[in-house]
């Protein structure tokens, strides 16, 4: 795997959420809302993401197609 690769499966907004808000939630001593928030704003969707694939209705994790971009909305 590239170094572009690998900051690119990095820094999607699903993990980047997701660790913000553990850490978040350790760093306040808040770790409930903060797992909750982590399952809504990143897991969540991801998992959507996911099932659309197995689907067929997305082409990949990225979404690049914009026809498709709708998809998880509809």
């Amino acid at each position: 795997m590239t170094a572009e690769k690998l900051i690119t499966e990095i820094c999607v907004p699903w993990v980047s959420n997701t660790a913000l808000f553990l850490i978040l939630g350790l760093a306040l001593d808040a770790v409930a809302p903060g797992v909750t928030a982590a399952l809504l704003t990143g897991v969540a969707p991801m998992a959507l993401i996911f099932w659309l694939i197995r689907r067929g209705r997305v082409g990949d994790h990225h979404v690049i197609a914009r026809n498709q971009r709708g998809v998880c909305s509809r």
